[in-house]
């Protein structure tokens, strides 16, 4: 039982109760708070950092996305299609390549073996 000296000295809003307290008689609680050991939480509580929630019961069983600059990286659609280099502007693709050889120019004179120019006198 609880001693009316317990209960003078319990001013903190601490309740003080026994093993097993009588239903009859109230807990002390002049603070707010009753504590009681009669039912312990027995579920481990979630961890809570920052607001955000953590739980164990559902795992994130696949595998986060990589994000770097703000574009999704999945490997579900990796990209098999091959970049197509450029130079100077010019898309260079297998399907359409530049088989033609590019023309020489001197002085601003487009040289051709359609139109060659035999000889220039200087």
């Amino acid at each position: 039982m609880i001693t009316a000296e317990e209960i003078e000295q319990n001013k903190g809003g601490v309740a003080l109760s026994q093993e097993k307290p009588s239903e009859e008689s109230s807990e002390q609680n002049t603070g707010g708070l009753a504590l009681s050991e009669e039912k312990p939480s027995e579920g481990s509580c979630e961890q809570n950092k920052g607001g955000v929630a953590l739980s164990e019961e559902k795992p994130s069983e696949e595998p986060c996305e990589q994000n770097k600059g703000g574009v999704a990286l999945s490997e579900e659609k990796p990209s098999e299609e091959p970049c197509e280099q450029t130079k100077g502007g010019v898309a260079l693709s297998e399907e359409n390549p530049i088989e033609e050889p590019c023309e020489q120019t001197k002085g601003g004179v487009a040289l051709s073996e359609e139109n060659p120019i035999e000889g220039i006198l200087i």
